[in-house]
């Protein structure tokens, strides 16, 4: 596995905790308790971007997906493919079991279809326009990780590279041509899954700076340029709070990932101040639960939503900041179980098991 690098790790468990907080609140407070003071307020000053943050969840793993590549980690298509899914498979597996479980009891609907092609990573975002939850990203994550990965066997190392710029740059002209993703136009007129494209887009733009990052040459950054990264840096993070979580902005989508890409790119190749003080075992340490966290956030809130959040004495109208404090906190404590009791140990379990390893 590539080696974890503590500033690309704050920027996965940065952006995890901004689509956290945005799920929270788009889903389970504003439409049930939106008539309460405090959140007729707050959704004055709100926005709904948080969910292009994803583009970034798509680069990392791009990025890394490189390093793979390069150290010929994976020696042929069958050990790919297990890897991933043992990556990927066992918390969305756990979901889809309490989503249905959930549904017995009352507390939503469990779309059988939906859910069953998601088991086989095949997200209905290629059914659908907006897909629903979460199956989505993982559908896009797997498959556009296997397309990078046959494009790397087939075509010469030295055209790799070029051949994925040339992808990512079609993905993104589409992609940037709709403005904030989920406005108009249509990507080829509504029948093809765009949001499989986020995952190639993102993915592609990652391999590209792992490429880059791989075939670079450090270089002696002074204290002078180290002040001005910091300050770029600092000014990149607060934009891209303001944009996700604050601020309604109708080119948020492009104005966003030119903010991360930059950042990235700092983050990367420019050692500054701020990087020294992300780059700590604390931020890779936590980070490591991102995709429990990421994957189970909808099953924990719907516990909440119908054993706490209602509560006469101890729900949201009782204690709205409470509630919502406990909630990040509670799924996040959740996430590290399922990470430690099921995530780690049927990965483990499932590269034994199939490829030997």
């Amino acid at each position: 596995m590539p080696k974890k690098m503590g500033q690309i790790e704050f920027l996965r468990l940065l952006f995890m905790l901004l689509i956290l907080y945005g799920h929270l609140m788009q889903h389970f407070i504003f439409p049930h308790f939106g008539d309460m003071p405090i959140f007729v307020e707050l959704r004055k000053h709100t926005s709904f971007a948080f969910g292009y943050l994803c583009e970034a969840f798509f680069t990392i793993s791009g990025f890394f997906l490189a390093q793979a590549l390069s150290s010929e980690k994976y020696a042929d298509f069958r050990g790919f493919a297990i890897s991933r899914i043992a990556r990927l498979a066992p918390v969305v597996w756990l979901v889809m079991l309490f989503h249905a479980i959930y549904q017995s009891i009352g507390w939503g609907q469990f779309i059988f279809f939906g859910n069953l092609t998601a088991l086989f990573f095949i997200p209905n975002a290629l059914s659908m326009r907006i897909p629903s939850q979460l199956d989505w990203f993982v559908g896009s994550l797997f498959w556009a990780s296997v397309l990078y990965y046959l494009v790397w066997k087939v075509v010469d190392r030295k055209k790799f590279y070029y051949l994925v710029g040339i992808i990512t740059l079609c993905v993104y002209c589409i992609l940037l041509n709709k403005q904030d993703l989920y406005s108009n136009p249509p990507v080829w007129g509504g029948i093809f899954p765009f949001f499989l494209l986020r995952g190639i887009g993102g993915i592609g733009l990652g391999i590209l700076f792992g490429g880059y990052f791989l075939n670079k040459n450090t270089e002696e950054v002074t204290s002078g340029k180290k002040i001005f990264w910091s300050a770029l840096d600092l000014t990149l993070i607060l934009t891209l709070i303001y944009l996700s979580v604050i601020k309604r902005f109708s080119y948020s989508f492009p104005a966003m990932m030119t903010c991360f890409v930059i950042l990235f790119y700092s983050f990367l190749f420019k050692s500054s101040y701020i990087i020294k003080f992300v780059s700590c075992k604390f931020f890779v340490w936590a980070a490591k639960y991102s995709y429990s966290v990421y994957i189970t956030q909808f099953a924990v809130f719907i516990l909440l939503y119908n054993t706490l959040y209602m509560h006469p004495v101890w729900g949201v109208r009782q204690y709205p900041v409470g509630n919502i404090v406990f909630s990040l906190c509670a799924v996040y404590l959740v996430s590290i179980a399922v990470y430690h009791l099921v995530e780690s140990p049927l990965r483990k379990l499932i590269l034994v098991k199939f490829s030997g390893r």
